[in-house]
């Protein structure tokens, strides 16, 4: 039915929803700590127009779930709950002053109209802290158990996503989100494809895709850790971010990859990944502070223009210890050892750096040979003959 009025619901009782509920615009419900909320297995949920405030506290937590769930008073004479029982809290233009903190949402995602998502945010913004999204069916292809719509925003602070069937979060709108932690999602821990996001304190593993997938613009990354991932670990597309303090390891793929231009990266720990550790190719993407080791293809690899390395460590990578591409670029304290490849493979510019400076190549697999990645040759210098120079691309001598 629709609700069309301001009251609050006590924790004296249990509240079986068998229908979808409509708060009105300008319409608010208030729970009480230590609600609970059960929805009978089927077309189910809770509509937000109005608004919802759900206040639990650390020790009376606000539940959400399925009416097979054990919680509170059984009315199921088969109680075994299951993902997708009901459908989802939709927040469909919510009134401002909406928000959760201390709930526990669970066993919901079951198909609505394209999507399968537990918590549905839509034409507003909601605020989400100390709340725990888990057991979601979240589809087969759709959406994630957390969904923003691209007209919508969500603070979320110390936000638990777990056991989930496909994505974690899906977020088209603003998504800022600290000091959480996703895992044991089918498919991505968090996909965002809105820009302005921000992602900072976060702890993203066992996901079977990639950890964090990006393709907004201006966006910033720090203090993550991910890991067990079924693909890369940070997957960025978008142009002009901040990627700093990243831990990316034992992931599928690559733990630290990064397309757009103007991406700086600072910071980066990446480790036992199944592709290249640390990847940059956008423009004027700096890479400083990079320890990278142990993955099964090149440790360091930069391609954009004007992109300096600096405080670069790789060694025991399954390939190329350091590759970077990049007209413009630099090199300042760089190591590159026990390497299964060569441990440079360099813009014409650079090569010279290798002899000149404190760029270290030692005990890689191929001691004594150099990479030469093409680039444009615009100076004058003497390439000595204690190396070997391997063109894999083209290399092109400036006039002049």
């Amino acid at each position: 039915g629709i609700y069309s009025q301001t009251s609050e619901c006590i924790d004296e009782y249990q509240y079986m929803v068998s229908g979808i509920m409509t708060i009105a615009d300008g319409s608010s419900l208030i729970l009480e700590p230590g609600v609970i909320m059960k929805f009978v297995p089927g077309n189910t949920g809770i509509e937000i127009q109005g608004s919802l405030v759900a206040e639990g506290t650390v020790t009376d937590k606000i539940y959400f779930t399925s009416e097979k769930d054990t919680i509170g008073i059984s009315t199921n004479s088969s109680p075994v709950p299951a993902r997708g029982d009901w459908q989802h809290l939709y927040f469909n233009g919510a009134d401002i002053g909406t928000s959760m903190n201390h709930c526990l949402i669970r066993y919901g995602g079951r198909y609505y109209s394209n999507y399968y998502n537990s918590i549905l945010i839509g034409d507003c913004q909601v605020n989400i802290s100390n709340t725990i999204v888990e057991e979601s069916h979240s589809g087969g292809g759709g959406p994630g158990a957390i969904h923003l719509t691209a007209s919508s925003s969500s603070v979320m602070n110390n936000v638990t996503v777990r056991n989930i069937n496909h994505r974690g979060i899906h977020s088209a709108g603003v998504l800022t989100i600290t000091d959480s932690e996703i895992y044991n999602c089918g498919e991505y821990g968090i996909l965002a494809t809105g820009g302005g996001c921000s992602f900072t304190n976060l702890s993203i593993h066992n996901n079977n895709s990639i950890g964090i997938y990006s393709s907004g613009s201006g966006c910033d990354f720090n203090n993550l850790e991910i890991y067990n991932s079924g693909s890369d670990g940070l997957h960025i597309t978008g142009s002009v971010s901040t990627i700093n303090n990243i831990d990316s390891y034992n992931n599928t793929g690559h733990g630290v990859y990064s397309t757009g231009a103007n991406n700086p990266m600072t910071d980066i720990l990446s480790y036992g990944n199944g592709n290249i550790g640390v990847h940059s190719s956008g423009a004027t993407s700096p890479m400083t502070g990079i320890l990278s080791y142990s993955n099964e293809n090149t440790g360091v690899y930069s391609s954009g223009i004007n992109s300096p390395l600096e405080d670069i460590d790789s060694h025991g990578n399954g390939g190329v210890g350091v590759y970077c591409a990049g007209n413009g670029s630099t090199l300042l304290n760089v190591q590159s050892y026990d390497n299964q490849d060569i441990g440079y493979d360099l813009n014409a510019n650079l090569i010279h750096r290798i002899w000149e400076t404190d760029v270290l190549d030692s005990n890689n697999v191929y001691p004594g040979v150099v990479g030469v990645a093409g680039g444009i040759y615009s100076q004058t210098s003497e390439w000595i003959d204690e190396y070997q120079y391997m063109v894999s691309g083209i290399m092109t001598i400036a006039d002049g």
